[in-house]
């Protein structure tokens, strides 16, 4: 599966120039001006910069159901929600969102790219690493543009 990279991070940004604040998506109750900042909090939960849903995960989770996502075998599934722990970013007006989706992103690659990035726990996968947390944003992020038509 292929990870999130400054190429794939420029073209997902590219893309999202494209949403505006009254698109509507094709299933989900997200709507658009909560899209980027829900893409900026899973970044900031994954570099352990904001508390994220809680573990609810279990063995098959992590060692069957997450593997298999993570090597693009599972795809996410539409309107699968995540209990959440009432910490969600507001909506963000527009065009300041995206700008600091591209910072988040940024920030999030070169730290992968330097070592050393301490992640925070996947709600259902657990422990998954930089790597990890790397393919699951570019798959997450597929999801949500493929929500929006984009």
């Amino acid at each position: 599966m292929p990870e999130l990279t400054r190429p794939i991070a420029s073209e997902i940004a590219g893309r999202l120039e494209k949403l505006a604040p009254n698109s509507k998506p094709a299933w989900g109750i997200l709507t658009s001006p909560e899209l980027v900042p829900h893409l900026i909090g899973t970044l900031k939960h994954s570099m352990g910069q904001m508390e994220g849903a809680p573990y609810v995960g279990n063995w098959a989770y992590k060692y069957i159901l997450g593997p298999l996502a993570l090597a693009n075998v599972l795809s996410i599934p539409k309107n699968v929600t995540i209990k959440k722990n009432g910490k969600n970013l507001p909506a963000m007006a527009w065009p300041g969102a995206l700008s600091d989706l591209r910072a988040c992103m940024e920030e999030y690659i070169a730290g992968v790219e330097k070592g050393g990035l301490k992640t925070s726990y996947h709600p259902y996968f657990g422990d998954i690493g930089p790597k990890g947390w790397s393919k699951l944003h570019l798959k997450h992020m597929l999801h949500h543009l493929k929500q929006f038509g984009l």
